[in-house]
């Protein structure tokens, strides 16, 4: 009996909502690493494309060439005294009297840290600080300026080191310097408040002895030691004026950003936007040098005039209101597209130092006057819910906030409307899911966020679905009359402060409430406002801006996604996900007599949380957190209950990890620890107090206990069925064993196991639930999710999806340590690079002790080795728990009983490794060597240690040109005797490369690896990795040597460049296995059959005949193909040397199909599903995808109907249907008897039953079990 075994792969999860894809969240512009790829952390269907539109204005009013800020004396808002203006040229340092010594402290007191203490506020916000790191400008190709010379240091080191036409400019010997420009000092240094001096805090929380910082007695000086003077003159050359500084700040935040950012600038008085201004990616490319533009202007800003900012920011608003078609001058333009995207976001940075002072500009939509939004709401001046924005005392005149809530509430481009109503709307975003500041309704899993008018009207969250205009302020060195608190605000959105009114009522007046108003524009334009009071906190605010700019134009299309169903008896089972919470749904579904789902009977993920549940409808208890059996492990085999005293130091350093520490927190008083450990613990659990905004620490908001069910579709488990017969080979272990070692004996004894559904979930946790009841029987968290920093970062406030245990598990029953069991092998995806081994013999579990114990779940845990294991494991040392090899594990994992040792093996395939740095867990998992090579690793089941690792590099084939590999793929196992003993292992990789591992062998040194086919060149592909290996291949016969013929698919649906029908053509293959080192090995696609499809206005797809290779192939068995006689046109077979064949995926409407999952198999009448995937257009704001299903020949790819064709392999084979979701795979009806293909028509359904019932004896396990995922 040969039978072959090819893990569950992960179909499509979701309906494909739009065609977009993510951007790389902007990391820094530099070139991939060999052998990685884009790996999306959300699915590629809702991840937006669209590179987003960002504008800077640039203040170069005549106080940014100032040395200090804020323009007033901090606390007091007096004359600072004694200043000299250090102007662009760079005339003067500082006032040569002692007299004011506070101008000379970048800090009240450096050595203090503690942000509540108001020593550690700034003084002189450019001043040197010597906590603050003075990095020199970057360039625009990423390199830095030169570092200044302590001795010899520029006054302008911006002009006299830019790269297009630099400046000469002073330099100075900062250690002597004879004018005494150091506030009095001859040498470099800084004040500091004497350790005598207190300040004390009024019950505004300000400063209310105010004239202690203006006592010159109370500071004292401090030499520059040696060791700071590098960093000083750095500062004094690139910061010491708000000009240097600001441009220096620009410079170093905008460099993070690439090709997927579209940029434009502009000053406030000079080198505006004009008719002329064209928005383009920030790149250079041929024709459009961006990039290098922008910090050419950057370099070559000079200072002088007034602080006409509403005018600017008038400017801005209306270049987002243009319609200059085809032209980069239309922000809505996309050249390489040649259309516009109507689903562009728009976003605009404006840096100041000062207090707009203007003439009024025109806005017709004002803040204080009720109106309707374009997408119906109403907003109105007197509700709760909304009261920060309108709830201010009345001006005579129109202000930036004003302005600010025009641009956000009126459509920039009602054209749209008319012309684009099939397209995606602009993506709404959602940062924060708290309810109950200004309303009382929560948000509950499946409610759709915007129609909770709390949430449509928190700040935090952006709700406009037209194009508009999110506005980032940044006053630096200012402050208004309402301190930026976090209790400030929430009195705004309360109604406890109102927003004053500008007093003077002028628009030349320089009044604090001027800073109150820009605070309010960006509130009202859903952005935010930063008051920087130093050099570091304005690139901290840039970089908080950025980041906001990525995480918007980067967040999921709102959606409620259902994956395929997985039926189980009479039920149907299907995971899904809202992504406007990342919440996890996992429903039961009672099927009728055509295999629908019908009745919801429960959603586990509504069981879990407890409330008011929508499917079915009803409240349920909400379940106690602490009644959970939840487990982990050590990572060595050993079980531990999920709860903080039976963690190890390891693992609570883990979770007591500081959000945006710099280091990994090492436990004790570590900077990089915050102590929340326990408190994140209990949240995992379910425990959900510290949701709150007002809890600390306060963490994400959830819908639902159940994260996300993105690509872990569930396994349900019953009564063994892996279908063994009993047929091992004398003196193997099994037969031994006698009757402990029959499965039939197994079987016997589990028949009555409680079936189980096992599910992965974004919430780190794989969960058991009870097939019949929804209820959790337990869950298992990974080891390696609590190492490397997942579990911790899912916790944090603003997280979005977290990737945690985002597979389906493979369910294996394998014979371990003198005994059957039943398993679950485990990938983890981008959660981490690691699997894990389950032992589900014994599904139920009376407490966590009993679970987490010998005998309990876990069993092991085996990992890339970047998170140490506690034995001290060395990497792919033979004997080991872990393999620097190992990459991020996608579905790479499967079972296999060989003969080396009669050993059960888990073999894995070394996986992936992201290119984009957001995506992985470790900064080294996108460089490391690993990423450029491929291997295959054979563990042992007991023990969960590396038997053999067995790189792809030992093939002996020579290499195709232009060879690489990377990205090995989910391997499939294939035995060819009967002896119930795998022999070969199959996969692909991203490359295009398909390998063969013979493990025949029960010597290590015999096994043999080959390279098998290559996609690309002599016929195939252009380039390596046009046509990549993502699914394993099935296994059926070749009728000719009664060997295998492997059934593959190419293309790849993973990261952001995916998303897009614009790709490489792909294609489905069967490629003749001829045993191992074989001479025709590598098999070329000009030595394939190519069977010709053709699809019609149906939609309908038939084979109508086939090409012979356009290469001689010869010493092969032919293949018989059926065909039609040339000289009578009766049907015929035809022999045909060849190696296999092809099916083309060219058809002209059908542009981006690829194969969406693996070849579904029916053995019995060797037929093949093919299953593909065709995004809708190349437009990311037209979204939508069609499915392909196809029915052939696995032998040949010919077709197999009888009533589509003649006999001669010509005819129907599937056709492209407009489903809601990827097809299910295929099942018996209730009741048994009626086979049924969800998205194949009927007649091809029935002509697959034909072929199986007239098809010889199977030589796999059994046609029953080809319908339960094998």
């Amino acid at each position: 009996m040969t039978r072959m075994r090819s893990s569950f792969t992960l179909s499509l999860a979701t309906a494909v909502l739009c065609v977009l894809t993510g951007l790389p969240q902007f990391a820094s512009a530099q070139a991939a690493a060999e052998g990685t790829i884009d790996l999306l952390t959300t699915p590629p269907e809702l991840t937006s494309k669209v590179a987003p539109n960002v504008v800077l204005t640039f203040d170069d009013s005549g106080s940014m060439g100032r040395n200090y800020m804020p323009d007033q004396r901090p606390y007091t808002g007096a004359s600072w005294g004694g200043t000299d203006q250090q102007n662009t040229a760079g005339s003067a340092i500082y006032s040569g009297s002692d007299s004011s010594p506070y101008l000379c402290a970048g800090a009240i007191d450096p050595r203090v840290t503690d942000a509540t203490n108001p020593k550690s506020w700034a003084m002189n916000g450019v001043y040197y600080n010597p906590n603050v790191k003075y990095d020199p400008p970057l360039k625009a190709d990423g390199t830095a300026f030169p570092n200044s010379v302590f001795t010899s240091a520029w006054d302008n080191g911006i002009l006299a080191n830019r790269p297009d036409s630099p400046t000469s400019s002073t330099r100075r010997n900062l250690g002597v310097t004879a004018d005494g420009r150091f506030c009095g000092k001859l040498t470099a240094g800084y004040y500091r408040l004497k350790d005598t001096v207190t300040l004390t805090l009024g019950t505004d929380g300000k400063i209310s002895n105010t004239g202690t910082l203006y006592t010159a007695s109370n500071w004292q000086w401090v030499s520059l030691p040696v060791a700071e003077q590098q960093n000083f003159a750095n500062w004094y050359s690139y910061y010491h004026t708000r000009y240097t500084a600001s441009v220096t700040a620009v410079s170093r935040a905008f460099s993070t950003f690439d090709r997927n950012i579209r940029v434009a600038w502009q000053n406030i008085n000079t080198r505006q936007l004009a008719a002329a201004t064209g928005i383009f990616p920030f790149e250079n490319v041929s024709g459009a040098q961006t990039r290098t533009n922008f910090y050419t202007w950057l370099f070559s800003t000079t200072v002088g005039g007034n602080t006409p900012n509403q005018t600017a920011a008038d400017r801005v608003g209306t270049f987002f209101q243009r319609d200059t078609g085809a032209s980069d001058t239309n922000p809505y333009w996309e050249r390489s597209l040649g259309k516009e995207l109507s689903c562009r976001k728009n976003f605009h940075i404006q840096m100041t130092d000062g207090l707009w002072n203007n003439s009024v500009v025109t806005v017709t939509q004002t803040d204080n006057a009720e109106a309707t939004l374009p997408d119906g709401r109403a907003y109105s001046t007197s509700a709760d819910t909304s009261k920060i924005f309108w709830n201010e005392l009345s001006n005579g005149q129109k202000t930036m906030a004003d302005i600010a809530f025009h641009y956000w509430a009126t459509d920039l481009r009602p054209g749209f409307k008319n012309n684009e109503q099939t397209k995606l709307k602009v993506r709404p975003y959602l940062a924060d899911r708290t309810t109950g500041v200004t309303g009382s309704t929560p948000l509950t899993a499946g409610d759709n966020w915007l129609d909770n008018l709390e949430l449509y009207w928190n700040p935090a969250n952006d709700p406009a679905t037209w194009p508009h205009l999110v506005q980032f302020m940044i006053g630096f060195g200012v402050d208004g009359t309402i301190r930026k608190t976090a209790d400030n605000y929430l009195k705004l959105r309360k109604g406890g402060l109102q927003w004053p009114k500008l007093q003077g009522n002028s628009p030349y007046s320089d009044t604090a409430e001027k800073i109150d108003d820009m605070w309010h524009a960006a509130i009202n334009s859903r952005g935010e406002f930063f008051a920087a009071s130093n050099p570091s906190e304005l690139i901290q605010a840039l970089q908080k801006i950025i980041a906001s700019v990525v995480a918007q134009s980067t967040s999921s299309t709102p959606a409620s996604v259902s994956l395929p169903i997985l039926t189980g008896g009479n039920s149907g089972y299907k995971g899904g996900y809202d992504s406007s919470s990342w919440s996890g749904t996992f429903l039961r579904y009672e099927l009728d007599a055509a295999g629908t789902p019908a009745t919801v009977k429960w959603d586990a993920g509504c069981l879990l949380t407890g409330g008011l549940c929508a499917d079915p409808a009803g409240t349920n208890t909400t379940r106690d957190p602490n009644d959970r059996i939840i487990v982990t492990s050590n990572g060595t085999g050993t079980g531990v209950p999920f709860r903080w005293t039976s963690l190890s130091a390891g693992q609570q350093n883990a979770l007591n990890q500081k959000p945006g520490a710099a280091a990994a927190c090492t436990g004790g008083t570590s900077p990089n620890c915050d102590g929340y450990g326990s408190i994140r613990l209990d949240y995992l659990r379910g425990k959900r107090t510290n949701e709150s905004a007002t809890a600390t620490p306060s963490l994400r908001v959830r819908a639902s206990v159940l994260g996300a069910v993105v690509n872990g579709e569930p396994a349900y488990v019953s009564s063994p069925r892996s279908g063994y017969h009993d047929m091992f080979p004398t003196g193997s272990p099994e037969v031994e064993a006698g009757a402990e070692g029959s499965y039939a004996s197994y079987q016997n004894q589990q028949r009555s196991r409680r079936p189980m559904t096992y599910v992965g979930a974004n919430d780190g946790m794989l969960h058991a639930f009870d097939a019949e009841t929804g209820a959790e029987a337990w869950a298992y968290v990974p080891n390696l999710l609590l190492q490397n920093g997942r579990l911790a970062k899912s916790t944090v406030r603003d997280a979005g999806l977290t990737p945690g245990v985002d597979s389906r598990p493979r369910e294996a029953d394998v014979f371990v340590n003198g005994k059957w069991r039943t398993i679950l092998l485990g990938s983890l995806r981008l959660g981490g690079r690691g699997i894990y081994v389950l032992d589900v013999t014994n599904p139920t579990m009376g407490d966590e002790s009993s679970a987490a114990g010998s005998g309990g779940v876990p069993m092991w845990e085996f990992t890339s080795g970047t998170v140490p294991s506690a034995d001290g494991d060395q990497p792919c040392a033979v004997g080991s728990r872990s393999c620097a090899s190992l990459g991020y594990t996608y579905d790479s994992a499967n079972v296999a009983r060989l003969h080396y040792q009669n050993k059960w093996v888990a073999v894995v395939s070394s996986g992936y490794f992201p290119s984009n740095a957001d995506a992985a867990a470790a900064p080294g998992d996108r460089t490391e060597a690993a990423a450029k090579r491929t291997s295959l690793l054979v563990i042992d089941l007991e023990t969960g240690k590396l038997i053999r690792e067995i790189p792809t590099s030992g093939a002996p084939q020579s290499r195709p040109a232009g060879f690489k590999t990377f990205g090995l793929s989910t391997p499939m196992v294939y035995d060819l005797g009967s002896d119930e003993v795998d022999d070969i292992v199959y996969a692909g990789d991203l490359a295009g490369n398909l390998w063969r591992f013979d493990l025949s062998s029960d010597q290590l040194d015999d096994w043999k690896v080959d390279l098998m086919f290559t996609s690309y060149g002599n016929g195939g592909a252009e380039t390596v990795g046009d046509q990549p290996f993502v699914f394993n291949p099935t296994a059926l016969r070749d009728p000719a040597t009664r060997r295998p013929i492997l059934v593959i698919g190419t293309g790849k649906y993973l990261g952001s460049d995916d998303r897009t029908s614009s790709i490489p053509e792909q294609a489905f293959y069967g490629i003749r296995d001829y045993g191992p080192e074989s001479p025709a090995y590598p098999i070329k696609v000009s030595q394939l059959v190519t069977q010709n499809m053709t699809q019609d206005a149906t939609n309908t797809r038939r084979i109508t005949g086939f090409e012979k290779p356009t290469e001689v192939v010869s010493d092969v068995p032919p293949m018989r193909l059926a065909g039609v006689d040339p000289d009578t046109q009766a049907p015929t077979i035809i022999s045909v040397m060849a190696h296999g064949w092809r099916i083309r995926l060219d058809v002209d409407t059908e542009k981006g199909e690829r194969a969406q999952r693996r070849a579904l198999p029916f053995a019995t009448g060797n037929i093949a599903l093919l299953y593909g995937l065709i995004p809708k257009s190349d437009d990311p704001c037209d979204p939508g995808a069609r499915y392909s299903i196809m029915a052939v020949d696995g032998g040949t790819g010919a077709a197999i109907t009888t009533s589509g064709g003649n006999g001669n392999g010509q005819g129907i084979i599937g056709t492209v249907a407009n489903l809601p979701s990827p097809p299910s795979d295929a099942m018996v009806a209730r009741g048994g008897g009626k086979l049924i293909i969800p998205g194949l028509t009927p007649q091809l359904t029935e002509d697959v039953r034909k072929a199986m019932d007239k098809a010889v004896p199977p030589w796999h396990r059994g046609a029953w079990r080809e319908l339960l995922g094998w």
